[in-house]
């Protein structure tokens, strides 16, 4: 009876991984007509923002929240932030070379003074057109039609699903300064997409207004001689008018997040100040 007791325990554990195996199985296979290929590369065609009737698109995201039903509203949110750095942004960006003996050391850090007030008003007018529950949260694509109209001579969007050509090259955009920004992982995937969006914006401050500083110290200490510690700093700050992400990316692996963002030419930035 004990022996009849433990084969049928086995059989019903064995029914059950079957059963667990059977529902992963056909979960992964929707999931991934979802996601195109696998978790780690989620939704690449909807990363493209490419203006909609000349009209700016911006992509949201919210980290997945126990309660799954609020992740719309925070991507909203998101993407209302990004529509408020479209009409004006204030950011700056730094990057310091600092050199001890044979080694180097490279510390950046970008800044953006976003307008929180202008945000919550502008995450009213998006209009959402497409939204994706993911693993790791929720996507929604918005339309901002009160927005001005995007003019991009010269530039032809890549089309799904193909892989974009500016991860080789940065394209030639009429009248507009492009910037690609790179970022490794983060534990959040919006994170891992804002900290690639800075990277761009470094990139199209840097093209804006540069300052170089430079300076030298030496150090003697007792029995090892002379240290000398090199400081290489460059800034860029500067206020933004029409900053705008173009296109996203994710890496095979899911290591590596892209953007490609853009920025009128003068006059439509104005330089600490300066018109």
């Amino acid at each position: 009876m004990q022996q009849k007791i433990k084969y049928t325990s086995l059989c019903a554990a064995i029914v059950s991984i079957g059963v667990l195996w059977l529902f992963t199985s056909l979960s992964c296979a929707v999931f991934s007509k979802t996601l195109e290929s696998d978790a780690v590369t989620p939704l690449r065609d909807t990363l493209l923002t490419y203006p909609e009737n000349s009209k700016p698109v911006f992509i949201g995201f919210s980290p997945r929240l126990q309660e799954r039903e609020g992740e719309r509203t925070v991507a909203v949110k998101n993407a209302a932030v990004q529509a408020a750095r479209y009409l004006t942004l204030t950011g700056g960006f730094s990057a310091e070379t600092v050199t001890r003996g044979g080694f180097s050391v490279l510390n950046t850090e970008v800044t953006i003074d976003d307008d929180i007030n202008l945000a919550e008003r502008i995450a009213d007018e998006l209009v959402v057109t497409d939204t994706a529950v993911t693993a790791e949260g929720t996507l929604v694509r918005c339309i901002y039609p009160d927005a001005g109209i995007i003019e991009l001579k010269g530039y032809h969007p890549r089309v799904p699903p193909g892989t974009p050509n500016w991860l080789e090259k940065a394209p030639s955009i009429d009248n507009h300064l492009v910037g690609v920004g790179t970022a490794g992982r983060k534990r959040l995937l919006s994170d891992s997409f804002a900290h690639a969006d800075k990277a761009a914006l470094a990139d199209i401050l840097s093209q804006v207004s540069v300052t170089v500083h430079t300076e030298s110290d030496q150090a003697r200490f007792s029995g090892y001689g002379t240290m000398i510690l090199d400081r290489g700093r460059i800034t860029a700050a500067g206020e933004l008018t029409g900053f705008y992400v173009l296109d996203r990316w994710v890496s095979e692996d899911g290591k590596w997040y892209y953007s490609l963002a853009i920025c009128p030419k003068i006059p439509l930035w104005r330089d600490n100040g300066h018109e």
